[in-house]
C-alpha cells in the first residue's frame, strides 16, 4: 500500500509515495500539528491525527500500536526491546544512530506482552 506523504512539514516538496511496509513508527508533533512517518532512512509528514492513522492502518492489515501519547509503532518491525530505558528498536543493535521509539512506563508491560506473543524470540535488554 502506497501512502502520499511529503518530505517537508509545509508540503513544499510535493507528494512522494511511501510504501506502508517500510514504516517503522509514526508520531504526532503538536507544535507543527503534523504526523511524522519514520522509515529506516527518512522522515515524512502528513496532516491528520495519530488516532486516524492508527485506525486506518489497522483496517488495512497493519499492526500499529500506540505506545505513548505521541507515538505508535509498527509492531511487526520491532526487533529489540530495552526494558531499562523504555525503548523499542528497529535495528538489531542499540546505539545512538539506531532507530528507536519511546514507550510510556505505564504501557510498557502491555506492549512487551503483545510483542512477545507475536514474536517469542524478540530480544529484550534488561
Amino acid at each position: 500500500m502506497l501512502l502520499s506523504l511529503t518530505h517537508d512539514i509545509d508540503g513544499k516538496s510535493g507528494f512522494v509515495h511511501v510504501e506502508a511496509d517500510d514504516l517503522l513508527y509514526i508520531s504526532f508533533d503538536s507544535m507543527t500539528n503534523r504526523v511524522s512517518f519514520h522509515t529506516s532512512d527518512h522522515e515524512y509528514f502528513a496532516m491528520g491525527t495519530l488516532k486516524y492513522f492508527i485506525e486506518t492502518f489497522l483496517h488495512s492489515g497493519y499492526v500499529f500500536e500506540k505506545v505513548d501519547r505521541n507515538n505508535a509503532v509498527n509492531m511487526q518491525k520491532v526487533t529489540l526491546v530495552d526494558e531499562k530505558m523504555g525503548l523499542v528498536y528497529f535495528d538489531t543493535m542499540p546505539g545512538r544512530r539506531a532507530k528507536k521509539c519511546t514507550v510510556a512506563v505505564s504501557n510498557f508491560k502491555n506492549i512487551l506482552l503483545k510483542l512477545k506473543s507475536s514474536n517469542p524470540d524478540i530480544a529484550v535488554l534488561r
